[in-house]
């Protein structure tokens, strides 16, 4: 992977600053969660006073890596005056200040400057610092590519992170963006010790019984739409809470739905406690579906995308099937 150049405000951010946030958006995901993890510890190397806060708890998926145990989840008061106080905050996987939820109001009231790391387009004007790659599979890769400009050392647990990053964003190198780079760097991931089949396992091959119940509970309920080449499903408040699965990850039941024969499309919708509905989409070749995303302040890259919008679900699933609808 070529060294990309560095903004020489950004250097000087990196050399000058000495507390910085760490964010990522609402209910992060692995590229957001191992991406933070790898800044985190880049930062840490240097020197730095560093804290990763999240809206949402670490999904259980991804607890296995080894400095998720430094995230740590917001609460109202010293943790929203560290933001407001640090010299830089960092957004990573998120290019939208609305998808920082509760941390929102504190990064645009922080005297930091705001730089926003990601692999998707941003429109939003808030950012002080841009550090986006849109041609990159995941923002772990252009996190990796802030290392090498740097010149920084990783160690496993870092590697570990960025690889996490790397195949969860990139469906396992199936999605479109990826590209060569891509499996240069998850090759060099590999070299500091990073063992696939492990990651592999720990990612996918150990659901609690409440995650099994809840993808039987998606695939009992999906819909076709489009001659079938829609397919959504969702998932209610009170049937997660009867699962116990409030907080469990659902990448796997979306990307279930889309192994249907002839589908190009996949929607999951899911009812949230405070009434939002979280949407998360997947599709096949040239149906781009971060376009859709957008159009409600979501984000995402083509294949992969998700939203958060307005209830109630049903209100919300009758909305969003007809705008896939009219897409395919």
């Amino acid at each position: 992977m070529t060294a990309m150049e560095l903004d020489p405000r950004l250097i000087k951010l990196l050399d000058d600053g000495q507390r910085f946030a760490v964010l990522t958006h609402m209910n992060a995901d692995g590229d957001g969660i191992g991406s933070s993890i790898a800044l985190y510890s880049l930062l840490r190397e240097r020197g730095k006073q560093v804290r990763m806060i999240h809206n949402d708890p670490v999904p259980a998926t991804y607890r296995f890596l080894k400095l998720v145990q430094q995230v740590e989840l917001f609460q109202p008061g010293e943790m929203a005056e560290f933001i407001e106080s640090a010299d830089g905050v960092f957004v990573l996987d998120n290019g939208s200040m609305a998808r920082l939820g509760k941390l929102e109001p504190h990064v645009r009231a922080s005297s930091a400057t705001k730089v926003c790391i990601d692999h998707h387009e941003t429109g939003d004007d808030a950012w002080d610092l841009l550090l986006v790659d849109p041609q990159s599979s995941a923002t772990g890769e252009v996190v990796y590519g802030l290392f090498q400009a740097l010149g920084a050392t990783m160690d496993r647990d870092v590697a570990e992170a960025l690889y996490v990053s790397l195949v969860t964003d990139s469906g396992h190198f199936r999605f479109s963006k990826t590209r060569p780079t891509s499996h240069r760097m998850a090759a060099a991931l590999l070299e500091h010790g990073v063992r696939p089949e492990k990651i592999h396992e720990l990612l996918y091959e150990r659901q609690s019984e409440a995650e099994l119940r809840l993808m039987g509970a998606g695939l009992a309920r999906l819909q076709l739409a489009c001659d079938r080449r829609l397919i959504w499903t969702s998932l209610d408040l009170e049937l997660q809470r009867h699962l116990g699965a409030l907080h469990l990850d659902t990448g796997a039941v979306v990307n279930a739905l889309l192994a249907l024969e002839g589908a190009r499309m996949a929607l999951l919708l899911r009812e949230l406690p405070d009434g939002q509905v979280k949407v998360s989409l997947r599709s096949r070749g040239d149906v781009a579906v971060h376009e859709l995303a957008r159009s409600h302040g979501g984000g995402g890259h083509q294949n992969a995308a998700g939203l958060v919008m307005d209830g109630p679900l049903d209100e919300a699933a009758r909305r969003l099937v007809k705008e896939a609808s009219a897409t395919l």
